[in-house]
């Protein structure tokens, strides 16, 4: 999405209930706080991201994923490496 933050493929109503974005940057687009301010249910894109890698990381491994680290650490990846752009 980076550069494109200003983009939402709907300009007005968004016609659904539930709202899942695929993009994780930034972590919250257009589309996801259009999406609140008209009551809808949103699903981030880094839930997305977060439970892709916990899957696989369960697929290859067959242990129990460490979620809540994994979230940690993309979050600070996110932050460090982006830190620096501008909004």
């Amino acid at each position: 999405m980076w550069p494109n933050v200003n983009d939402c493929i709907f300009k007005d109503k968004i016609p659904a209930e539930i709202i899942f974005d695929m993009v994780y940057n930034p972590l919250e687009t257009l589309l996801i706080r259009r999406a609140k301010e008209q009551g809808k249910q949103v699903i981030p894109g880094l839930k997305m991201f977060i439970e892709q890698a916990v899957r696989q990381f369960e697929i290859w491994t067959g242990e129990t994923a460490p979620r809540a680290v994994m979230e940690a650490a993309a979050l600070d990846a996110l932050q460090t490496k982006y830190s620096g752009q501008k909004k």
